[in-house]
């Protein structure tokens, strides 16, 4: 009877029935693939192992990218006369700051300052907005198209506006504490440089002040701000593609980018060092010429040196070189412009973008 009983509970509970027709099953077969393939990398994703050389290798497809893409010089011409527009409204505040005419204070000169710098990074940021949306196709943009990139890019002229005047700012406020230190070494490094008598023409003759060094300052508050500018735009680099290609708001832009910097920041900082150490290299190259210079004979009249010196030579190298060191600059920046978008795209997909077509990703 117990034994009766303990099995209508074993059958009620377990569903059993030892009436019941067994069905005999096949045992499942178990097949396991020939080949065992361990990734190296996360299928791609963002943040995964190899970081370095994706980095290079988007900084190499950029360089394909301006390659077969040759039209999108065109913004390293605008990057250039947005250069040129710093350079010459900071000499006009030396200029106008100094005696004889002392019409710009300390104060207005900082108000002035920070004024160039929005104009010139807003300039920047449409222009750079302007360059990712040629690289994407769309109802009012043609792949490719320069033109209708920076039509696009008027859709967001206000967000640019906001985000510039923080850069701005900020800029500024970075250029006055640093300056008294950094420009001073500035100086000494252009006027030591081989062909620093052009910065210097004051000296040497008629310049709109003779005797002053206004280009010289001009130049090194320049490069100072330029410096600036190129960390801050870099750490801001992903809101131009968040706000161009998603169509964020600003705060909502600066939040996404917070988000995508975090998996790809050692991709970006690859594709900033690559350029960087380039131009490093190039501009150490000038201490070749320091050499030439040095060991030339400018005294002896009718020498090959004193004719190529006197008579302009020197001159035509200095201006090649310079020409040479700027055009590698806006290159450079341009496809900086090209690699953060790529940057984009690969931290939102985790595929990187192919390089045989501007935008084709």
């Amino acid at each position: 009877m117990i034994v009766a009983y303990l099995s209508e509970i074993i059958q009620k509970w377990t569903g059993w029935c030892p009436n019941r027709q067994m069905i005999r099953l096949a045992p499942a077969a178990i097949t396991m693939p020939s080949t065992i393939h361990i990734p190296l990398e996360p299928d791609g994703s963002a943040g995964g192992s190899g970081r370095i050389g994706r980095g290079i290798e988007l900084f190499t497809g950029s360089v394909r990218t301006l390659v077969n893409e040759k039209r999108l010089l065109w913004f390293s011409v605008l990057f250039g006369v947005v250069a040129a527009f710093m350079f010459l409204a900071l000499y006009a505040i030396r200029i106008l700051g100094s005696y004889p005419y002392g019409v710009i204070s300390y104060p207005a000169g900082i108000v002035l300052t920070c004024a160039i710098e929005l104009v010139s990074i807003f300039c920047l940021g449409y222009l750079i907005t302007g360059l990712v949306l040629s690289g994407s196709s769309g109802p009012t943009v043609m792949r490719g198209s320069i033109r209708g990139g920076l039509d696009e890019a008027k859709k967001h002229l206000r967000a640019l506006l906001y985000w510039s005047g923080i850069l701005a700012i900020t800029a500024t406020a970075l250029y006055f504490l640093v300056q008294p230190a950094v420009e001073l070494t500035l100086h000494s490094l252009l006027y030591r440089f081989p062909f620093g008598y052009i910065v210097t023409p004051e000296v040497y003759g008629q310049g709109p002040i003779a005797g002053e060094y206004h280009i010289l300052h001009a130049s090194a508050a320049t490069f100072l701000l330029m410096v600036i500018n190129a960390i801050l735009l870099v750490l801001t680099a992903l809101v131009v593609p968040v706000l161009a290609l998603d169509k964020k708001t600003l705060t909502g832009s600066i939040i996404e980018a917070i988000r995508l910097a975090k998996k790809s920041w050692v991709e970006m900082l690859v594709c900033v060092l690559i350029p960087g150490t380039i131009l490093v290299i190039f501009t150490a190259l000038s201490g070749g010429f320091q050499t030439v210079f040095n060991a030339s004979d400018l005294t002896s009249a009718g020498s090959f040196w004193y004719e190529f010196y006197y008579k302009g030579g020197w001159g035509v190298v200095a201006a090649l070189y310079i020409t040479a060191w700027m055009a590698l600059v806006l290159i450079a920046a341009t496809i900086f412009g090209i690699a953060v978008r790529n940057i984009y795209s690969w931290a939102k997909t985790g595929a990187v973008p192919k390089t045989h077509g501007w935008g084709n990703d």
